[in-house]
């Protein structure tokens, strides 16, 4: 059986989860935010067996029959309601997050796209930019600091042709930050004059690439799904297509070619990762421009854009996961209890 582990808001589990019904798959889906208030975890392990199971009102789950895992976008944990401490609401929640990557950790079953702590490791902008850089992919010049003075040098070796965005995921979260969100933006005299408050928070810097369409690449196991996003087709999008105008950005399947492909499915494996979504910037001379890999990214607003078959591809990994995991098991059993 798959275990999906996203909100139960969300439409991107929803559009995979309507493939595998009509396929006959089982599978079921548990939403972090259940925990504990509508959701009671047990993992017990006693004389060499272990039994895990998760009960709740509108239906129990044996973990031990899940054959895969698809970490999708879970909520956060929801206490109880008549537990009046501030400081001990801030304790569940807090506590909840090591304690389902070591659930989640105890399974030998495939997990999509990889254990938690792999597909967080693969976020890091850093990481990710060598490892690129390493298999080829072309990478703009990047500075990582919070030293304003190492800003301006980076800023001046570049004619001033620079742009700014944060390091991590709060900032340029809507849900996480709505009133502070951080997009990419490209550095003006006026940014300069107040450089000197980069101090209090690591800044990636780099050297701005010249754009004719943006990509967004979606890795879903072997199978590369390339769509171009024609940014520069209105000043809303011109520097982060993130500031989203779909009515005046066009979209539509792009044909990447096979050197690329290859190392865009290289990277997702290097990465541990068995999905992945990469944009791109390809310039106007041609040249392909490797910006960064999410490695949980949505997928779902790229499809319906331009009928890339992406849910498909999503739907066809949970499933031979989970064949392949279940066919091991058989196997390995039948190994140790011969007839």
């Amino acid at each position: 059986m798959i275990l999906v582990l996203s909100s139960h808001s969300d439409i991107h589990a929803n559009r995979v989860e309507s493939v595998l019904r009509a396929r006959r798959v089982p599978f079921v889906r548990f939403d972090r935010a259940e925990y504990p208030s509508q959701a009671a975890i047990s993992m017990q392990m006693e004389g060499g067996t272990r039994v895990r199971r998760i009960r709740r009102a509108r239906g129990d789950i044996a973990l031990d029959q899940i054959s895969t895992i698809w970490h999708r976008r879970p909520g956060w944990p929801t206490p109880f309601p008549d537990l009046s401490s501030d400081w001990m609401k801030r304790c569940v929640e807090e506590d909840a997050a090591p304690l389902f990557i070591d659930i989640w950790d105890s399974f030998d079953c495939p997990q999509i796209p990889a254990p938690r702590p792999v597909y967080k490791r693969a976020e890091g902008k850093l990481t990710n930019l060598g490892l690129a850089e390493q298999l080829g992919f072309a990478i703009p010049p990047t500075l990582v600091t919070n030293d304003p003075r190492a800003v301006r040098e980076f800023v001046r070796s570049h004619g001033g042709h620079v742009i700014s965005k944060v390091t991590g995921q709060t900032l340029n979260n809507k849900f996480l930050a709505p009133d502070h969100v951080r997009l990419t933006d490209v550095m003006t005299h006026r940014d300069m004059g107040y450089i000197e408050s980069v101090r209090h928070m690591a800044t990636i810097f780099q050297a701005y690439v010249p754009k004719r369409v943006e990509l967004r690449v979606t890795v879903v196991g072997d199978q590369v799904f390339a769509a171009e996003i024609h940014s520069q087709a209105t000043k809303h999008t011109r520097h982060d297509w993130r500031r989203y105008d779909h009515g005046n950005t066009p979209m539509a399947p792009h044909q990447l070619p096979d050197s690329e492909a290859r190392r865009c499915v290289a990277l997702t494996r290097r990465l541990g990762l068995s999905y992945s979504a990469i944009d791109y910037v390809v310039t106007p001379d041609g040249q392909y421009v490797f910006l960064e890999i999410n490695s949980n990214g949505q997928f779902l607003w790229v499809e319906t854009m331009t009928n890339l078959p992406i849910t498909a591809a999503v739907a066809d990994l949970l499933c031979a996961s989970s064949a392949k995991y279940q066919q091991d098991r058989t196997s390995a059993d039948a190994t140790r209890h011969p007839e």
